[in-house]
């Protein structure tokens, strides 16, 4: 009896120990150094989602939104990745308010003047959010 007392309690903190190891790893980065340049923020944030640590790389391209959100081409960047991981999760509303605010951008009077592939990549996955939710435009 003691022994599979033992054995279970062994099953249990490794258990915890593991669960508490992912969950790490999914987590935020308690700071982010301020020197960082927003190409070095916007590659730790692809680095974060392509190993789908999603809110990692969130919070990575909220800083470049934070503190480089006077630069047009950034500020795209930046929200078109956070639509997309919402899209990702399964966030759907989210996704989709997001992917419509930024091609708002596109249609304001900087669109021009704004880097075309994420409109392009917007307007393909806002379809297919609007597929998946019922609300497709006709």
């Amino acid at each position: 009896m003691k022994s599979s007392l033992n054995t279970a309690f062994r099953a249990a903190l490794i258990g915890l120990a593991l669960a508490a190891g992912l969950a790490s790893c999914a987590s935020a980065p308690k700071s982010i150094p301020e020197e960082l340049t927003a190409s070095e923020l916007i590659q730790r944030a692809q680095e974060a989602s392509d190993t789908n640590k999603y809110p990692v790389a969130v919070t990575y391209y909220q800083a470049a939104l934070d503190r480089f959100g006077d630069d047009p081409a950034i500020v795209v960047n930046a929200e078109y990745e956070i639509a997309f991981i919402a899209y990702k999760t399964g966030k759907l509303v989210e996704a989709e308010e997001r992917f419509t605010r930024l091609l708002e951008r596109y249609a304001g009077p900087e669109g021009d003047f704004l880097p075309a592939r994420f409109k392009i990549l917007a307007e393909k996955v806002l379809e297919k959010v609007r597929a998946a939710r019922g609300t497709a435009k006709k």
